[in-house]
């Protein structure tokens, strides 16, 4: 799911289950990959519980549209300033489905 508190479930899933930790793009917390980010927090609790952990990061679904000169991540980064006040938790992904492929 969306990183977040809910992914705290984890620790509750049976061995060699499988964590799917979504991030939008740009995030500095989440490098791509299988096993990629054991010491991350959902990493960190999936490697201590025996689950398989992957961060991947997705598009963000934007509520406007871009200003000049703006690419799809700088876009999303100026609404996550102006408009959900920094916190990107509150921002929409689109996942893009082939990444889990």
């Amino acid at each position: 799911g969306v990183t977040g508190a809910a992914l705290a479930w984890t620790a509750f899933l049976p061995r060699g289950g499988v964590v799917l930790d979504v991030f939008p793009p740009g995030s500095r917390f989440c490098t791509e990959g299988w096993g990629r980010n054991a010491a991350s927090h959902f990493g960190g609790l999936a490697r201590l519980g025996g689950q398989q952990h992957t961060c991947t990061q997705h598009p963000a679904a934007t509520l406007g549209p871009p200003q000049d000169g703006e690419n799809e991540v700088q876009h999303a980064a100026r609404e996550v300033r102006q408009l959900l006040g920094g916190f990107w938790h509150g921002q929409s992904v689109r996942v893009d489905m082939g990444k889990f492929a």
